[in-house]
């Protein structure tokens, strides 16, 4: 497994349990009936996160 491999698996596996806790965020807060998720900061968050990973990415294949 090459260096690149073991980062895009970390930065999936870091991806994967970051959206596991949001999801479980907003089951909790159905659950409880309270409306606490707000569907545009979750889309701005993983905006955010996409373009982090890109820019990163880029600075990864230029080394």
């Amino acid at each position: 497994m090459s260096p690149l491999d073991s980062v895009v698996s970390i930065r999936l596996g870091v991806l994967t349990v970051a959206a596991s806790f949001m999801l479980l965020e907003y089951l909790i807060g159905r659950l409880a009936h309270h409306d606490l998720h707000d569907m545009r900061e979750t889309a701005a968050t993983f905006g955010v996160a996409a373009g982090h990973s890109l820019i990163r990415g880029l600075e990864t294949q230029q080394r």
